[in-house]
């Protein structure tokens, strides 16, 4: 998943950061991201089409994790149109 090499690639340009390095500012987030990562913990009543919350825990600590270094999160979700939309 995601783009093969990368983190190599842009290793030159990057640095390592530490959250508070970003209190007080916004930071986008990749809600798909985080909502795939929160269905892995309850992926059988997913899977079954059984009632399912668990996936909301990984991005709500996330957000937590966030705003208690200060930083405020702001959620995307970015993607093609669903289907179910059209």
């Amino acid at each position: 998943m995601g783009v093969q090499g990368l983190l190599p690639f842009v290793s030159s340009a990057s640095t390592e950061v530490s959250l508070e390095d970003y209190r007080g500012q916004t930071l986008a987030c990749d809600a798909s991201v985080w909502l795939h990562r929160g269905a892995i913990s309850c992926a059988r009543e997913l899977a079954e089409g059984e009632p399912a919350v668990g996936f909301l825990r990984f991005p709500l600590r996330m957000i937590a994790l966030l705003k208690r270094h200060g930083v405020r999160p702001l959620i995307v979700f970015d993607g093609g149109a669903m289907p179910m939309k059209a």
